[in-house]
């Protein structure tokens, strides 16, 4: 999964035209209106083929953006939360010990048991399958430690490679008939989202071009999160 969101600052004000993002988006008259008043909207976008699908949503936040900052940093906050079932921020000298919060749910445990490339019911690179099948003994009573231990160090691994060498580091997933690359997935993504250039550009080139691009006066950080979708649950 990936979720790209930003935030815009802009007085509301009576009468005033709506934010030309909206408009291009194909916002109702009524879904900005909503927005105007404090309510939430989200709308799926016709980008993209039949294996993309897009979501597009806004909400105003009645508050100074220095506050919105501080409180999107803050990720201890959505323990608890409704829907989230973990979440932690890695930081730059992070150690397995410190994603002990992270865990497979028993089911996604089970999976790995048979997972192979092409067929496998955990989203996972092929190199990450791989790992999984050599590193576990599933038929050991203590198989769910062993692939918690495994999964920890394998997103540390992951984090510190993107962190080195930007999507390219980030694999291939082979659980459909064509293969997908992450990075061509991303920049496919990035791409349809004909918004972002007209708003801010710099933000686009930043994360393409990751680590080889700087944006000013931003702050970047990463963080895990295990969240349910319907009656599923993933992490991310």
């Amino acid at each position: 999964m990936f979720l790209l969101a930003f935030a815009l600052s802009a007085p509301v004000v009576a009468g005033a035209p709506p934010l030309a993002i909206f408009t291009s988006l194909g916002l109702t008259a009524a879904e900005i209106s909503a927005v105007d008043t404090g309510r939430p909207i989200a709308k799926v976008l016709s980008w993209g083929g039949p294996s993309e699908l897009y979501v597009f949503g806004a909400v105003h936040v009645d508050g100074r953006p220095e506050t919105y900052l501080r409180a999107a940093r803050d990720v201890q906050r959505l323990n608890g939360v409704s829907g989230y079932l973990g979440v932690g921020e890695i930081r730059e000298h992070a150690t397995v010990a410190d994603l002990k919060a992270l865990a497979f749910e028993p089911d996604d445990v089970e999976a790995l048991k048979s997972c192979r490339e092409g067929d496998c019911h955990v989203q996972l690179p092929t190199a990450s399958i791989d790992a999984f099948r050599n590193g576990v003994d599933f038929s050991r009573p203590d198989a769910a430690e062993q692939a918690n231990a495994l999964g920890r160090a394998m997103v540390l691994q992951l984090v510190r490679s993107y962190q080195q060498g930007g999507d390219r580091t980030l694999g291939e997933y082979r659980s459909k008939e064509h293969p997908a690359r992450v990075a061509d997935e991303f920049a496919t993504m990035v791409r349809r989202a004909s918004v972002l250039p007209d708003i801010i550009p710099e933000l686009r080139r930043y994360l393409l071009e990751y680590p080889n691009a700087s944006l000013a006066n931003a702050e970047s950080f990463f963080f895990w999160e295990k969240v349910t979708f319907g009656r599923s649950r993933r992490s991310a």
